[in-house]
């Protein structure tokens, strides 16, 4: 490996996950080591598991819901030269993870970079809990295979949240209004201000106002046509 040393990246990417972590209420991270060497990640969503006695192998496949998601990440001696060891840690139903529950990248539909960070790992895994990503080219058993694409009920992903679902909510906390008019016989309507509130939060016209019309600003001179309340 050249340029930056093992330690720094595995500090780098044990800092990026933990931003994930306050992007997203679905995903959460333990790290272990001095530096971090081994992460356990989190998911909280909806995927499937096999239901009971049911066994894909044997053709007899019976599922259920899954909430909880756990994979354990151990990074190679050589790594980033060489790809992390992932580990499914609790039942999973998925055309492409095996009964062993060890994944390699190209279980993922990935080649391994060194310049990969864990995050794109992280999303491509939620993508595989949810079953927004599945291969049934490489679908093992075939008893798999075939559940998937005769028998499987659901529409698929099923969970539509995006991992960094905070970002993707705090984006859209967005008001829009329209100027007002200096034709005193126009339509009252055609001059309130149309505002699209989303979140929990109301905000009353007398509070808009004084957030879009500061002391000395005149209505009229504003030319702003979005605000983001935060």
């Amino acid at each position: 490996m050249t340029g930056q040393s093992r330690s720094d990246r595995l500090w780098q990417e044990a800092n990026a996950l933990k931003l994930l972590e306050k992007q997203s209420t679905i995903f959460s991270c333990q790290c272990h080591g001095e530096p971090p060497n081994e992460f356990v990640l989190e998911f909280h969503g909806r995927g499937l598991k096999l239901a009971g006695d049911s066994s894909a192998t044997a053709g007899q496949i019976l599922v259920e819901d899954a909430t909880m998601h756990q994979v354990r990440v151990e990074m190679a001696y050589l790594y980033p030269d060489r790809e992390p060891d992932l580990k499914w840690c609790t039942p999973v139903f998925h055309p492409n993870i095996s009964s062993d529950d060890f994944v390699d990248l190209k279980s993922l539909g990935m080649t391994w970079d060194p310049k990969m960070s864990m995050v794109i790992i992280c999303e491509r895994i939620w993508d595989m809990i949810r079953l927004a990503y599945l291969d049934l080219d490489k679908a093992s058993p075939s008893t798999v295979k075939d559940w998937f694409g005769h028998q499987c009920s659901e529409t698929l992903p099923l969970d539509s949240r995006s991992l960094r679902d905070k970002i993707a909510i705090t984006q859209s906390n967005i008001v829009k209004y329209q100027r007002k008019t200096r034709d005193s016989t126009a339509n009252p309507a055609s001059t309130k201000r149309e505002v699209l509130f989303i979140g929990d939060d109301e905000v009353s016209e007398k509070d808009l106002a004084a957030k879009n019309n500061p002391p000395g600003v005149r209505d009229d001179d504003r030319d702003d046509e979005i605000m983001f309340i935060e």
